[in-house]
């Protein structure tokens, strides 16, 4: 089974340059059969928009699984191009909750709040409700659960292809049940089930145990939870799913280096991931060494340089994204095609993409993986249009040889050196 993150973000799409890495469309996960495209789709928020993409222009053929009908999972569907092309069949499935699941979307995508209501999609679309059971869906086994989440009925699905499983619990409000052993919700059955010895369990993750006396009003998980509940139903490792819309790729990171020695491998999901299932048991989480006083992680074989503990994550591959910016586009097209795309240019240069020519990671930040702090050793990055903090740092190169550094303005064009973070 092949999992395809096309979008990883909770209750809102959010664009910012401290949020480039784990990227800012809302909940959309493909899977597909080993050698072929995506077929079962889970949940449309604005990552349906990047499903095309692993499409090749053809018309999409499958099976859209909403585990509940809140605006972060369902807005992509008007944009879903693939949807619309002719041959395209669109057979979307939502819990059942006493009306007709039309006219259930409608009461959102619909005149005045939208142009077209559902049924306008097209021929190819249709709409059904479902109750908890088991289901065949595409060649996959599905399991549906109902699991507590507030405003509206809602289900987590277990997904299997015969040789793995996934857990997609992205929306899961436990406290709802009480607060459990932890302060941090109960560990019922629905959920247990769900998750039990999955290969991947993909768990709302938007807060942490701290936000939650003050955030458990809106319904979602802690990190903290979601931890707790793979290891009692022995699931192989837990992706962080549903990010916060404010939290930044620093502070997920953080997340993810804190819980580095949990008995459960723990990851973060980010927009454009892939990861193919089962995984290999070689992949271990390792002990953070100091590397010349500074912490590294390796992903796939990349080291970055984090502010976070260093570990190792299973083995993922990346596929495009668009994206709002074209900095963050070009760069990843140029990291799938393994080599540098200087096809685009900066909205306010006419200079193309520079940088390394060799990509490993989708990563904004992973430009500079194999570099030293030294500017000497990075590529002449220049005046990248990508939104950027108030103020950067540039790097200049003196007659001596040394780099000097300056701070100016995140608009500024200038030619001189920067490293490319």
């Amino acid at each position: 089974m092949r999992v395809y993150f096309c979008g990883t973000r909770g209750s809102t799409p959010v664009n910012g340059a401290d949020q480039l890495h784990y990227g800012g469309y809302t909940s959309c996960v493909g899977l597909a059969h080993a050698g072929e495209p995506p077929t079962v789709v889970l949940d449309a928020g604005t990552g349906l928009q990047q499903l095309p993409l692993l499409l090749g222009g053809r018309a999409f053929c499958g099976t859209l699984l909403l585990t509940h009908l809140h605006w972060d999972h369902t807005h992509g569907m008007p944009f879903f191009r693939s949807g619309t092309l002719p041959g395209n069949r669109v057979d979307v499935y939502l819990p059942e909750q006493g009306a007709d699941p039309e006219e259930l979307l409608a009461r959102a995508i619909s005149p005045p709040h939208f142009p077209i209501r559902p049924k306008q999609l097209g021929d190819g679309w249709t709409f059904h409700a479902i109750e908890p059971g088991h289901y065949e869906f595409e060649g996959f086994s599905v399991d549906a659960r109902e699991i507590p989440h507030k405003g509206g009925r809602t289900f987590g699905y277990r997904i299997s292809d015969g040789s793995a499983t996934l857990a997609y619990l992205p929306d899961h409000s436990p406290t709802s049940l009480g607060p459990g052993p932890d302060g941090t919700g109960v560990y019922h059955d629905a959920a247990i089930t769900l998750s039990e010895g999955a290969d991947l369990m993909v768990h709302d993750s938007q807060h942490t145990a701290a936000e939650l006396p003050r955030l458990s009003f809106l319904g979602h998980s802690a990190v903290e939870y979601a931890i707790a509940l793979a290891q009692r139903a022995n699931a192989r490792q837990f992706a962080l799913f549903h990010h916060d819309p404010w939290r930044t790729d620093a502070e997920i990171d953080a997340l993810v280096a804190e819980h580095a020695t949990a008995p459960v491998r723990v990851l973060a999901a980010h927009d454009g991931m892939v990861v193919d299932l089962p995984l290999p048991s070689t992949h271990a989480v390792r002990p953070p060494p100091r590397l010349d006083g500074r912490s590294r992680r390796e992903i796939a074989g990349v080291t970055r340089r984090r502010s976070a503990s260093w570990c190792a994550l299973p083995a993922e591959t990346t596929f495009p994204l668009r994206s709002k910016s074209p900095a963050a586009f070009s760069l990843r097209a140029a990291a799938s095609a393994g080599a540098p795309d200087t096809s685009r240019t900066s909205a306010k240069s006419s200079r193309p993409w520079p940088c390394k020519s060799s990509w490993s990671e989708v990563s904004m930040r992973a430009i500079a993986a194999e570099s030293s702090d030294s500017p000497s050793s990075m590529a002449p990055c220049r005046a990248l249009s990508f939104p950027r903090t108030q103020r950067q740092w540039n790097w200049e190169a003196t007659s001596s040889g040394e780099a000097t550094r300056s701070q100016t303005s995140a608009n500024s064009a200038d030619s001189s050196w920067r490293p490319c973070r």
